[in-house]
């Protein structure tokens, strides 16, 4: 009930953003006038910090900074799939449905290839400080990456999110990976491999449909982020959480149109990035300043948590072909676009910043 309940809701505020298009005036506000900006996203702020921290840093910041400048901004939000789905984030602020919101990259993987790096490396790091740093730093070194959005998607990237260290919850325990073959294990695009190396039966499905998929036994787990797992309360669908450690990731990109981003003030545009500078920093501290908080919360609710041994990462690590790392970046590198360069970067801050990975891995296709 509560879940047709939180739908009927996005149903409405979404007849409510379209009804209300019109009405909204255009960005380029003088002095003094309104500036009303359309941001939303797949996710809802329960389950997603992402989210979470655009109201709480983002928007409140841009508003408060605007307004010592003398501009008044507003924001009409649209959560939780209200507007636009994971996989369709980048068209609805291209063709201006939202003004802002996050590209998720794994959903969207044919637009944005080179974004998708962290996922080449499987058991990648799980500190999602050092995974926002070395991020960062590949995006400093590597242009195309803001470039892309900018010139083939008609959007200027603000920030980055950061998420804890991914694992699995599941109906079932799983102490070894014997324990998941033949199981339906979801999560997104890049992470299935995971899933069929180890045996099981990869389903392609995001967090927003998680909850549904286990309680209807579509799948049997996820591939996830504690953050997730408590902001949905999975405990009342799927009581088991493992502690897998397949790394942190940047899986969005914060994006504004361009037009709309061409229109605002120079106050407003200064406001706003410097907003979502400290958005995309406190979204990374508090991914790693939260994950044990997460996982007590989901211990008093009735879940377990279980550890996969090093032992049995290293195994899993094994399943891998020698050449899958290279091999996924030559194909980006086929496209025209720097792959293997941008995985040698990742790889050297990670490793500058203390990450050792459980198996070497070979950047040249054999």
């Amino acid at each position: 009930m509560k879940r047709f309940a939180r739908g009927l809701v996005n149903a409405v505020c979404m007849l409510m953003l379209v009804a209300g298009m019109a009405a909204i005036p255009e960005a380029n506000a003088q002095q003094g006038q309104t500036i009303r900006l359309r941001i939303g996203g797949p996710h809802t702020p329960e389950a997603a910090a992402w989210v979470k921290l655009l109201q709480d840093i983002f928007i409140r910041d841009v508003k408060a900074d605007s307004a010592k400048a003398g501009h008044n901004v507003e924001f009409v939000e649209a959560w939780g799939g209200s507007v636009t789905k994971m996989s369709e984030a980048s068209s609805a602020v291209q063709g201006r449905l939202l003004d802002i919101s996050y590209v998720t990259y794994p959903a969207e993987v044919s637009k944005f290839p080179l974004h998708n790096f962290h996922y080449w490396l499987p058991f990648g790091n799980g500190d999602p400080v050092i995974t926002y740093r070395a991020t960062k730093a590949v995006y400093d070194e590597f242009p195309i990456l803001t470039q892309t959005l900018e010139q083939k998607y008609g959007q200027k990237l603000l920030g980055i999110t950061t998420v804890q260290d991914y694992g699995v919850v599941s109906t079932f325990p799983v102490q070894s990976l014997t324990d998941i073959k033949g199981h339906r294990l979801g999560g997104v695009g890049p992470m299935m491999d995971y899933v069929r190396f180890a045996g099981g039966v990869p389903v392609a499905t995001g967090m927003p449909e998680m909850y549904m998929n286990l309680q209807t036994r579509v799948t049997d787990g996820h591939l996830i982020l504690p953050q997730a797992i408590v902001g949905l309360r999975m405990w009342e669908v799927a009581k088991h959480w493992t502690i897998a450690q397949f790394g942190s990731t940047c899986p969005h990109g914060l994006s504004i149109n361009l037009d709309t981003w061409k229109s605002l003030p120079p106050a407003v545009q200064t406001a706003m990035q410097r907003a979502a500078d400290n958005w995309a920093e406190a979204l990374a501290k508090n991914a790693k300043e939260t994950e044990q908080s997460d996982l007590q919360k989901w211990r008093q609710n009735g879940g377990t948590v279980s550890t996969l041994s090093q032992a049995e990462r290293e195994k899993w690590a094994a399943m891998f072909p020698a050449n899958y790392v290279a091999e996924r970046t030559k194909k980006v590198d086929d496209a025209g676009l720097p792959g293997t360069k941008v995985m040698a970067s990742y790889l050297k801050h990670l490793e500058r910043l203390g990450y050792k990975s459980p198996r070497k891995w070979d950047l040249d296709a054999k």
